[in-house]
């Protein structure tokens, strides 16, 4: 079984990649902003009865995400994979749309930086494991493209 932390759990793709690697029986900490919101997530652990623990991570912020990291790494003892999937969305029709929230969209450089701010809380961790372990641990930056 391996351990798995997914950022932007709680809806879309990362809703789905959480409940993936819990139904193939991983152990998935499932990093949403607010649990209390992530209501699609918590009822489809409780139905399936899936090996998938909610944290509070929210990617803009380097305390949140050490803390997250360091959770996951005091439950479980390590991490083995990393989906950084955390992201915006929004839109509508393009009059109704503030101009500023669209010109947020391609701020690729922010992007870049809250996917990093896990990346290199987690990656140290990775790589003691690995060491441990006689394995091999690699690291991925992500890039968010509209």
């Amino acid at each position: 079984m391996s351990v798995v932390l997914v950022t932007g759990s709680s809806t879309g793709i990362g809703l789905a990649t959480a409940l993936h690697f819990g139904r193939l029986g991983d152990g998935v900490y499932a990093g949403v902003r607010n649990i209390a919101t992530a209501t699609e997530l918590t009822k489809a652990i409780e139905a399936e009865k899936l090996p998938v623990y909610p944290i509070v991570l929210d990617v803009d912020d380097q305390a949140s995400a050490t803390r997250a990291v360091g959770e996951v790494l005091g439950r479980a003892g390590r991490i083995d994979a990393l989906v950084n999937n955390a992201g915006i969305g929004g839109g509508g029709p393009v009059e109704d749309v503030p101009v500023d929230w669209v010109k947020s969209l391609f701020e690729v450089p922010r992007a870049d930086a809250s996917a990093l701010r896990v990346h290199l809380v987690a990656e140290p961790a990775a790589h003691r494991w690995a060491k441990a372990r006689r394995a091999s641990a690699w690291g991925f930056g992500s890039r968010f493209l509209c």
